[in-house]
């Protein structure tokens, strides 16, 4: 009987070779291709709110898994699966998981999701045991040109300069808010939108901060806007500090 699934997942990305599957390396998708398949007996398809890179971590990733086993799933099932995965590894959690209608897309239902990047100013030694979970930054910042520059993503704009060699239909997205906060050395920034492409908010990061550095003039700030062209920018900040916080459908 075709089921499907829908997990919300937390994981420590340090370890994983980011979301999608690999051949031949540690992946999520790996992970819960191979347990669905080997628990439940039958061949799972799955799908995600959104692929994250090496390094990148999850406080709330939504995946959905379509299986077609010759039974019917109970619930308990479910509760099983949940504790099969949370007691094997440490660096992936099931938080919640139901059945959803097989019409539910968790990708393409997605309303916004926010991502906050960790920025640390300060180096001491807790913070060099952390640089799996946050950018060590250690050159001089100006928090409030910070603040200034990031409001200029804000709006519906081609964010090309601010992607990969990844080619898209269209580089127009939507960035509806961003939120900057300071907490003692570390500086978080919160990034919402409804949809981001591969590197955007590190590419984004990357720049404000070649910017506060005094990398990029003013004019060949705005020009990556004026004049958007794939990759344009060359600073990328690390995927340790990047965070997938939540997902609204």
């Amino acid at each position: 009987m075709k089921t499907k699934i829908l997990l919300n997942i937390w994981y420590d990305g340090t370890n994983f070779s980011g979301f999608a599957k690999q051949p031949g390396m540690r992946t999520i998708q790996g992970i819960l291709e191979n347990y669905s398949q080997k628990y439940f007996w039958t061949n799972s398809k799955i799908e995600v709110s959104g692929r994250t890179d090496r390094y990148v971590h999850a406080l709330n990733q939504f995946v959905t898994i379509e299986i077609n086993p010759n039974y019917k799933v109970e619930k308990n099932d479910l509760k099983e699966f949940k504790n099969l995965i949370n007691a094997v590894f440490k660096d992936l959690k099931i938080k919640k998981i139901n059945f959803v209608d097989l019409n539910f897309s968790v990708r393409y239902f997605v309303k916004e999701k926010t991502y906050i990047y960790k920025i640390n100013t300060k180096k001491t030694k807790k913070a060099e045991k952390l640089e799996n979970y946050q950018y060590n930054y250690y050159q001089k910042l100006d928090f409030n040109k910070l603040k200034s520059d990031l409001k200029i993503f804000e709006g519906k704009k081609n964010f090309a300069s601010f992607t990969g060699k990844e080619e898209y239909k269209s580089y127009i997205r939507e960035i509806t808010n961003i939120k900057v906060y300071k907490k003692r050395s570390n500086i978080y920034v919160e990034i919402t939108g409804r949809g981001f492409m591969r590197y955007m908010i590190r590419n984004i990061i990357g720049a404000v901060l070649a910017k506060n550095r005094n990398k990029y003039s003013e004019n060949d700030f705005l020009d990556l806007f004026k004049n958007p062209i794939r990759g344009k920018n060359h600073y990328k900040a690390p995927g340790s500090g990047l965070y997938l916080k939540s997902v609204k459908y």
